[in-house]
Formats: structure tokens, C-alpha cells, sequence
């Protein structure tokens, strides 16, 4: 039950942010993810610093690179243990939203994912044009860690 459970605690972050920033609006998600055989530490490192989330704290505004497409906002929660670490931003840009950016081990590999859940009237229209340039961003940001 513990190993179920500890995917939890970004998701429960995400809706709270929805809940208080975001309720009601119409919206729109994706999720991708890379698998590699690095540690999960060295892919949290390569994730964050990629996209100009090392070292986040809570309250900071941080804003990543123009590609594959910028993320700017408020960061809301950082989390790291020996099971998982993420980031919960709250985005102003590409559209106003929520990532939940973050890696996860199993037995000698990592996993890195992001999930995008982006709100306003353009949502669906935003998340089917960000989904396919975020996927190819993380299979050749981490191609070279399996």
C-alpha cells in the first residue's frame, strides 16, 4: 500500500492549485514521460537544470527556456525523497496552468515526466499543440540516460 500511495502527494498539490486558482475553467492535459537507467538523482538534476528549475523554491517566479516551449510561473511545492522529487508550478506561461514536473525511481533506473494541465477557453487547442513537441523533447533529452 506505501509503494501506491506515494504517487500521490503531486497530484494532490496539482488539485489544490486547481482548486484555488482554477476552478470551473474549461481545460486540457497531457502527460509524458521518459524512462532511463540513470539514478534518479542524476535525472532529476539533467530535468531541472534543463528547464531552469534547479534549486526552485516555493514562492519563486521561474521561467525555463524558449524550447521546446517556455515555462514560466509561481513555484507552489518542491518535494524530494529516496522514492520521488518534484516541482508544482504554477504557469503564466505558455497558458495559464499547472505543471507537475518530477522523477521517480524503481531498481536502478528513473523515470522524468511532466504532466501539463493548462486552462482558459484555447486550452485543448494549447495542450494538442505543446503534447507532441514536450514528447520529443523528453525522448531526446534523455536518449543518451538509458
Amino acid at each position: 500500500m506505501e509503494g501506491f500511495e506515494s504517487g500521490w502527494p503531486g497530484f494532490f498539490e496539482v488539485l489544490r492549485v486547481y482548486l484555488s486558482h482554477f476552478a470551473g475553467e474549461k481545460a486540457a492535459s497531457f502527460s509524458v514521460m521518459a524512462n532511463t537507467q540513470a539514478g534518479q538523482l542524476s535525472t532529476w538534476r539533467r530535468l531541472t537544470e534543463t528547464l531552469g528549475l534547479a534549486g526552485a523554491n516555493v514562492g519563486e517566479e521561474r521561467s525555463g527556456p524558449q524550447q521546446p516551449e517556455r515555462l514560466s510561473g509561481m513555484v507552489e511545492r518542491v518535494r524530494q525523497d529516496d522514492k520521488q522529487r518534484f516541482v508544482v508550478l504554477r504557469l503564466n506561461a505558455p497558458a495559464p496552468g499547472i505543471a507537475l514536473i518530477g522523477t521517480y525511481g524503481t531498481d536502478g533506473s528513473a523515470n522524468a515526466s511532466m504532466a501539463l494541465y493548462l486552462y482558459g477557453d484555447d486550452a485543448e487547442q494549447r495542450a494538442a499543440e505543446g503534447e507532441p513537441k514536450w514528447r520529443n523533447w523528453f525522448g531526446e533529452t534523455f536518449k543518451h540516460s538509458r
